[in-house]
């Protein structure tokens, strides 16, 4: 679908703010206010620059450019070159808050611009086969309601003989 010249113009406004911004990008609602129209308005001209594929919908609140997703896959080969890296070196090199990290990373994941072998990820350019398989979560402790850590005790009767549990 053709944009107005209307909207096309607004689109660049908005593509331009994004790309003011290296990686911690605003989202929708910081636009609005940084571009002084309705939050609905940049919502609307956001979905219409991904279907453009001009736009990159990271997640529901964070839209990159396709030159500013370039520039971070760049950054991270230059950074880990052909070796393995986890989502903690990713936020580490990027120097980023968990806010922009976790679902950039998500992204790049699910875009498959990263393998995922084992616990850690390496560029699609590094492995040419291997075996991909997925991290199992440890079962949460039924006192604590957190994974790991404690080793549950054995049950115990009212008279605390662990054989007559």
């Amino acid at each position: 679908m053709p944009l107005t010249a209307r909207q096309d113009k607004f689109l660049a406004r908005v593509v331009a703010a994004i790309e003011e911004h290296e990686i911690e990008v605003p989202d929708p609602v910081e636009l609005a206010h940084q571009l002084g129209v309705p939050p609905q308005a940049v919502t609307a001209i956001l979905n219409l620059g991904v279907d453009r594929g001009d736009l990159r919908a990271v997640d529901s609140k964070l839209f990159y450019t396709t030159k500013q997703l370039s520039a971070i896959e760049a950054r991270l080969r230059s950074s880990f070159g052909e070796q393995p890296f986890d989502r903690a070196d990713f936020r580490k090199s990027l120097n980023l808050s968990r806010k922009f990290a976790d679902p950039l990373f998500a992204y790049l994941e699910e875009e498959e611009r990263f393998t995922r072998l084992e616990t850690r990820f390496v560029s699609d350019r590094s492995i040419k086969t291997g075996r991909v398989t997925h991290r199992r979560r440890s079962s949460p402790d039924f006192r604590t309601g957190r994974s790991g850590g404690r080793i549950p005790e054995p049950a115990t009767s009212k008279t605390g003989c662990a054989a007559c549990a």
